[in-house]
Parts: structure tokens; C-alpha cells; sequence
């Protein structure tokens, strides 16, 4: 009992005297993805089945090549700077391109040597008009280390999803099947970058610790095709470098363009619910899932890191809403996160145990 004691102690001191216990850090991937390649099918399984399920605050640019459906010619420019000459996919900006064998392992290297972030990145407000489909935004940036130093820049980008188009697929990809293509929802299309492929200065020099920057923008949804209940605002800070793919990534956020501030786009994709009682709790704690289709359903609890802690459940499921017990007694007081995961969806719910 007196061990649990000091360890809320320290979690408290380091929550509230340091800053980073409260800002985990949210990777950024940019993947280069093409509706009429197997292989993007096959990366766009590993994101999704991998990385988003063993970190779900990961955020995804999915940028369209030129052999995609969804391809736009704006955004050459930004494939250029990044440095990509066809498919692939880069964490960060910092780090060298990524295959579908080493991303899994680059991303949980990347949240364990670094799981904290140095800039904290807020949404202050946000307003949209369906008549004019323009987005007013209000955006706060915060140093939470002592002496940062270099060029920052912030930039905001514009992605939807549920888009429905073709896709073709491998019979050897991971989670690929037997047809060449097949009409599915795509996640995390990139649709616009609001201020530019560099983005724009925030602070230059040095950024002394808890020195905030406010800004407002004001920019619109420009295709009415896309569909504003399923677009998400993208708000990241970089260190510039001597490239563009050498600008690291301090931090990013998502803020949906619809829903209230704060709701982002892990709600966005699914139709499941996941909630969870008392919350936080120390003991029994009550999760109800309620689905609408029959299937297997896996619920799993992992750390801020992604690391799994707890298998809790791994069964078929009936529609409707059902109530599972997790018992919380052996593990340690923390942060952590209930990760469902189905055929056709993942959420998460961020928990605290005491």
C-alpha cells in the first residue's frame, strides 16, 4: 500500500512540475499511397492493424500518387520536398523511408526513446459553416522544455475519411484478398495543406519553456465533395532542417472539423461504442462494447507507449450492446488504453487506473 502511495506521488509531481507526464508525444507518418498498387494495400494493413492499434494517437498524411483515384495535383509539391520518388512512407520527417517490414519496429523505437513531446499543441476554438464551408480555428503552442532552440514552424492540412473508391489487392499482403480490386473506405486521404508545403514561422531562436503562441486561421473545405462530417484538421509544429524531410515533427494533433474540440477522428471511423466505468478506477471496472454486426472482437489494455499489458477479451460477438469486468488489481497506477479492435474497426478509450 505505501509503495502504490508513492508512486501517485511521483506520477502527481511529474505530472504537474514537469509538463511532458501530461503531453504524450503523437507521431506523424506520411505515407504515398496509389489505389492501383498491391503494395499500398499491403502498408495501409500494416498502419492499420499494427501501428493504429498499438498506438492509436498515431497520425496518419495518407498524400495520393499520381496512379491514385483521389490523386491532386497540389500536393505534388509536398511529395517532392519530402523526398519521396514513389510509394512509401517516412515517421516524423526525420527518419529515412520506411518499408512495410521495419515500420512496426521504427514506430514502437520512436514512442519508447522519446514518448513525451516538447511542444504541446492546443485547439483554443474552432467554427464551421456548412453554408460557407469555412473553418475558423484558434490554435495554442506551448514550449515545455527549458531551452528549445532552432526555427519552428506550424501548418495545418485537411484529411477525410470514409472515401469510398477502388483499391487493388494482394492475395500475399497482410489482410489482402483473392480480388484485384475491390471497391473500399479509405482513411486519412490528404486533401489540402492549408498553409503551404513549409508551413508558417511560429518562433525563431530560442523557445523558452511554457512561452505560448496563439494563432487564428480561417481557411475552407474547397471541394464540396468532400465531406465535412468526415474530414479532420491535421495541426503540426517542425524544426526546420536543411529539407523539408529532415524538419522533425515536435508534435502534432487532430481536431475533427464538425465535432466539438477535442473529438478527433478515432471516433470519426467507427460505428462501435466502447465506454467505460468508473473511470478512473481502482478494482472492478465496468467496459460495455455495443457493435452491429457479428464478428471476432479483441479488447486489449496497453500502456502510453503502445506496449500491450492485458489481453481482456478475444471472441465472436453479437450485435448489440454487451458488459465485460476487468479487474485492475496487479497493475500499476498509470495512464493507459482499452484498444478494440474488430474486423472492421479499432477505437480506443483512455483510462486511469489508481
Amino acid at each position: 500500500m505505501r509503495k502504490r502511495l508513492l508512486y501517485l506521488l511521483f506520477l502527481f509531481i511529474l505530472l504537474c512540475f514537469t509538463g511532458y507526464g501530461q503531453n504524450p508525444r503523437n507521431i506523424l507518418i506520411d505515407d504515398i499511397t496509389a489505389t492501383g498498387c498491391s503494395h499500398c494495400a499491403c502498408m495501409d494493413s500494416v498502419l492499420n492493424t499494427i501501428i493504429m492499434v498499438r498506438h492509436p494517437n498515431t497520425i496518419i498524411l495518407g498524400m495520393q500518387g499520381p496512379s491514385s483515384a483521389f490523386y491532386l495535383p497540389e500536393l505534388d509539391g509536398l511529395i517532392f520536398a519530402l523526398g519521396f520518388d514513389g510509394t512509401g512512407v517516412k515517421v516524423n520527417r526525420k527518419l529515412d523511408e520506411q518499408s512495410m517490414n521495419t515500420i512496426a519496429d521504427t514506430v514502437d523505437a520512436r514512442y519508447t526513446s522519446s514518448p513525451m513531446s516538447p511542444v504541446k499543441l492546443e485547439v483554443t476554438s474552432k467554427t464551421y459553416s456548412p453554408e460557407t464551408r469555412i473553418i475558423n480555428l484558434g490554435v495554442k503552442a506551448t514550449s515545455l522544455a527549458d531551452a528549445l532552440q532552432g526555427i519552428f514552424r506550424i501548418n495545418l492540412a485537411i484529411t477525410e475519411n470514409h472515401v469510398m473508391g477502388p483499391q487493388q489487392h494482394d492475395p500475399g499482403c497482410p489482410g489482402g484478398d483473392p480480388y484485384p480490386f475491390k471497391h473500399i473506405p479509405h482513411y486519412n486521404v490528404l486533401r489540402k495543406i492549408v498553409l503551404g508545403v513549409d508551413g508558417e514561422g511560429l518562433i525563431s531562436g530560442l523557445w523558452a519553456r511554457d512561452n505560448s503562441i496563439s494563432k487564428n486561421y480561417s481557411f475552407k473545405l474547397d471541394s464540396t465533395g468532400w465531406a465535412a462530417g468526415n474530414c479532420n484538421i491535421v495541426i503540426y509544429v517542425d524544426k526546420k532542417g536543411d529539407t523539408l524531410c529532415h524538419s522533425e515533427i515536435q508534435q502534432a494533433i487532430v481536431q475533427s472539423v464538425t465535432r466539438p474540440i477535442g473529438v478527433n477522428e478515432i471516433l470519426q471511423k467507427t460505428s462501435t461504442v466502447l465506454n467505460v466505468f468508473p473511470n478512473p478506477s481502482q478494482g472492478i471496472m465496468t467496459i460495455q462494447i455495443q457493435v452491429n454486426k457479428s464478428g471476432n472482437a479483441r479488447l486489449s489494455l496497453s500502456n502510453i507507449f503502445g506496449q500491450e499489458v492485458r489481453s481482456i477479451i478475444d471472441q465472436s460477438i453479437v450485435p448489440g450492446e454487451q458488459s465485460f469486468w476487468f479487474n485492475t488489481s496487479g497493475i500499476s497506477p498509470g495512464v493507459y488504453y482499452l484498444i478494440l479492435l474488430t474486423r472492421n474497426e479499432k477505437i480506443s478509450q483512455k483510462i486511469v487506473i489508481l
